[in-house]
């Protein structure tokens, strides 16, 4: 009995000491985040695996501010606000999934300092001072489409992180919606996250 004691307890300071100081183990670091459907159909079984599957595959657990995500497949839009809410209607479409899961997420983040927010919205009007107040090259209004500016600047930055620049630009620039956004947040990168840094928000 002794000698399993002993045993174990050598197995815990081994295992103490090749962790570094600081390190936890991969699934103590992950953000847990529960997936639903609204109806239970194949289609939204099938993209709730498939968001699953991205966010493991990416590594997007850090980026989890939200622990909650909807699958519903009579939304034709999806949004992050008051459930963080995805369409089935890119089933079969990774990269399109990926950006959407990255976008509403990152709705999420920039809300979670609304003085950093409003402080780096103030200074992004000043710089965009024409900057369209619907859609389709905008967002719904002119609040709404300064708002974007934020999360897009952020969705492209961590696009490229995960999918490389050349690939993240094709991606947002294809897009049918928020055209103005996305042209602005990847041919003016270098004016708009400075912005964002200034005001601490930043990627984790």
């Amino acid at each position: 009995m002794a000698d399993g004691i002993r045993a174990l307890a050598l197995v815990i300071l081994f295992t103490l000491c090749v962790l570094p100081v600081g390190m936890v183990p991969l699934a103590a670091q992950e953000r847990p985040v529960s997936i639903e459907t609204a109806n239970g159909s194949a289609d939204e079984l099938a993209m709730a695996a498939t968001v699953r599957r991205l966010i493991d595959e990416y590594g997007l657990h850090d980026w989890m501010f939200t622990d909650r995500m909807l699958v519903d497949q009579d939304t034709r839009i999806p949004h992050s606000h008051p459930v963080l809410t995805l369409t089935t209607r890119y089933l079969g479409d990774d990269t399109e999934i990926l950006t959407n899961i990255v976008h509403e997420q990152l709705h999420w983040l920039v809300l979670e300092d609304q003085g950093a927010l409003r402080a780096a919205l103030d200074e992004i009007r000043a710089m965009y001072p024409d900057a369209p107040d619907g859609p389709r090259a905008g967002a719904r209004d002119l609040r709404s489409t300064y708002l974007h500016l934020v999360v897009c600047s952020l969705e492209y930055q961590a696009l490229e992180e995960k999918i490389g620049r050349e690939a993240a630009e094709a991606a947002l620039r294809s897009k049918p919606y928020y055209t103005w956004v996305f042209a602005t947040v990847v041919d003016d990168r270098e004016k708009l996250r400075p912005v964002l840094a200034k005001h601490g928000i930043v990627l984790p």
